[in-house]
């Protein structure tokens, strides 16, 4: 899954095209089937080149066959990641026109519509993007497409493009979203009789949705929160050296203030919001005082920080005692969420981080025997008790749990546990080539899955009975007359490999420690799938490890996908005003203000508003990640990452809520 966050929603017609063609008869093309599938993958790798020209012999093959508008649009979707935004309308145009009428029809429109955005033909984007929200059935698609319509309104068209789309909308929601952006265009160059004439001819339209009353507010000037502030709370230590702690603080407020800059500039002037800054010289208590000051302050509408956990459980009785939202961007402690429903955290906590690896890998991949290798510090130790936990929960088995301190740099003693773990004294059955059929047909009927034979067998590897078969393993296999044997070597003969651990959850406390694990499980012969946690992120690291970590998987709570629209859009905006190129904390700065500035300019100005329009807060789209707060208001959501053959590539997000 490795496209960009914005083509989630197409990930659903990668396994359920058949049903778009229900006004149209095709024949099933097994071939066709092969190669759709084939060229899926060359996409998933980031081979668009190989992809685009794949998906362009499948959408002209013919007959018409079950693959066809599929491979139509992931042409136009490749040809969009190549930044070949011509040939892409090209091929988008000549879809609509052939079939306008799939269920696919809006998907089309709203790639067609980025495909214009980053042409700068921005009118054009705009067109494209309603006529997608007028015909999209999904829910997600349609919030999406209504997010980037949104953008590109607030940076890109002025009130009278704004209304002439709307004049040409059919769609109620879409009119009421137009005409509040021209209203807002219109109050800020001080138009204000221009924007009441808007909105009086707006609101005699008699329905419901979600804008009126944001169009009412902006009427009758209720929403006039002057001098509404969001309280920002960060360890800048202006008065010390630069550290790596002031300097993370500096990149985040750096991020929040460009996304305040925008909606100044943007935003009616009657909804003024500002930003309440706080330098805390990375203190405890003065930390404290300054939460306990801004929570007082009726002005403040919701605090963004502390960043760090512990600081955060200091503050919870505060944000509880004031009614006020404090929104951490960076902590990652459990539990802090539980003792008031005004705490967020918008990265995951350890023990969400734990659960998505283990859910992915048992029912994702359908992995059943798991180890677990980690680090003795809490990073690393929290999220692999949330994956063992969650992992024995949906069924899997954990055959071995080995901790190493920290900085070590030597592991021997939890792999030689890890292999013992799987080569003691408990007969084995046999995997080879060689396997006879008969001892598969046992083993199916058994209720061992198929591929869980065929990965046994092409390792030719031993397992033992009970890991196969479960505790009554030896049992069940005599009552099937599976030949068991003795195994023959022992644990410490390095020569027989471990092929039978399908995963090992691996969590480290920093970086460096990749090269001791990966130079070490495979010095000790264990072959299986390496799971990690976020400090795996290291592209650096992993290149340097490469020959070991090939291929290992992690969950990240950060992924800046440069190919996306919206945040290409960002950088030129960025680089502008000063031509500084942002950080992954810029960008995560960036974020949470435009989330709760999404709100307040929803209307959602008071903190009891805002608290319960963050408590129901699902699928944000930002540019760092989504966020979903709906799970006990900690975001739920993360990127499943893959470094393969040098390069970190993102696999799609995982979230709690699936």
């Amino acid at each position: 899954m490795s496209p960009p966050r914005w083509y989630v929603v197409l990930a659903l017609l990668w396994s359920t095209v058949s049903c778009a063609w229900a006004q149209v008869e095709f024949r099933y093309d097994t071939e066709a089937e092969r190669q759709f599938i084939y060229a899926v993958s060359l996409f998933d790798q980031g081979r668009f080149d190989d992809a685009a020209h794949a998906f362009d012999s499948l959408s002209v093959k013919s007959p018409v066959h079950q693959r066809t508008t599929a491979a139509y649009l992931m042409y136009g979707k490749a040809l969009l990641q190549l930044k070949q935004y011509d040939r892409s309308v090209a091929v988008l145009d000549n879809f609509l026109a052939i079939y306008s009428y799939t269920s696919y029809a809006a998907d089309g429109r709203y790639i067609l519509g980025l495909d214009y955005q980053m042409e700068r033909r921005f009118a054009e984007a705009a067109r494209s993007f309603i006529s997608a929200m007028e015909t999209a059935n999904d829910p997600t698609l349609r919030r999406r497409i209504e997010e980037s319509l949104i953008t590109l309104s607030d940076r890109h068209l002025d009130s009278g493009t704004l209304s002439q789309l709307r004049r040409a909308s059919t769609d109620d929601e879409v009119k009421d979203l137009l005409a509040l952006k021209a209203a807002e265009k219109d109050v800020q160059k001080g138009d204000l009789a221009g924007a009441r004439l808007l909105i009086t001819e707006r609101l005699k339209e008699k329905h419901e949705g979600k804008y009126r009353k944001a169009l009412s507010e902006l009427l009758s000037g209720e929403q006039q929160p002057v001098g509404l502030k969001i309280g920002v709370v960060l360890p800048l230590m202006s008065h010390a050296e630069e550290n790596g702690i002031s300097l993370l603080a500096k990149e985040l407020l750096e991020g929040m203030t460009f996304a305040a800059g925008e909606y100044a500039a943007s935003a009616p002037k009657v909804a003024r919001l500002t930003l309440d800054v706080r330098d805390t010289e990375h203190d405890s208590v003065l930390t404290v005082r300054i939460v306990r000051q801004l929570s007082a302050a009726k002005d403040v509408v919701c605090i963004v920080g502390p960043l760090f956990s512990n600081l955060v459980g200091a503050c919870t009785s505060i944000a509880d005692r004031y009614h006020v939202p404090l929104i951490s961007p960076t902590a990652t402690g459990n539990g802090l969420t539980t003792a008031s429903k005004y705490v967020f955290q918008t990265h995951p906590d350890f023990a969400t981080r734990g659960k998505l690896l283990a859910r992915y890998a048992v029912r994702e991949k359908g992995y059943r025997t798991l180890s677990v290798l980690t680090s003795s510090e809490p990073v690393g130790a929290a999220v692999a008790d949330a994956f063992s936990r969650e992992a024995q929960r949906l069924g899997a088995q954990i055959v071995a749990t080995e901790m190493f301190p920290r900085q070590t740099n030597d592991i021997r003693e939890q792999c030689m546990a890890i292999r013992r773990s799987m080569l003691e004294t408990t007969p084995v059955i046999s995997f080879s080539k060689k396997f006879p059929r008969t001892e598969i047909d046992k083993l199916l009927k058994a209720g061992v899955p198929r591929r869980r034979i065929d990965s046994l067998m092409s390792a030719a590897g031993d397992i033992p009975a009970t890991t196969l078969l479960g505790p009554q393993g030896v049992r069940i296999a005599d009552s099937l007359r599976i030949r068991l044997s003795s195994p023959t070597t022992e644990s410490e003969n390095l020569n027989i490999p471990i092929t039978s651990i399908d995963a090992t959850f691996v969590g480290i406390d920093d970086a460096e420690e990749i090269g001791v694990i990966g130079s070490q499980l495979n010095y000790f012969n264990i072959k299986t799938q390496i799971l990690g946690n976020n400090e795996w992120y290291d592209p650096d690291q992993l290149d340097a490890q490469k020959q070991y970590v090939n291929g290992v998987l992690f969950a990240s709570d950060t992924f800046i996908d440069e190919s996306d629209p919206l945040y290409a859009d960002f950088l030129r905006s960025y680089r502008s005003t000063g031509g500084k190129q942002p950080t992954k904390y810029t960008v995560i700065g960036y974020d949470i203000v435009k989330l709760i500035l999404a709100h307040v300019a929803g209307g959602k100005r008071s903190r009891e508003e805002l608290r319960e329009a963050l408590s129901a807060l699902r699928d944000f789209k930002g540019l760092h990640s989504s966020v979903t707060l709906t799970n006990g208001r900690v975001n739920s959501t993360m990127h499943l990452l893959q470094y393969s053959k040098g390069d970190v590539r993102n696999l799609g997000e995982i979230s709690l809520t699936e």
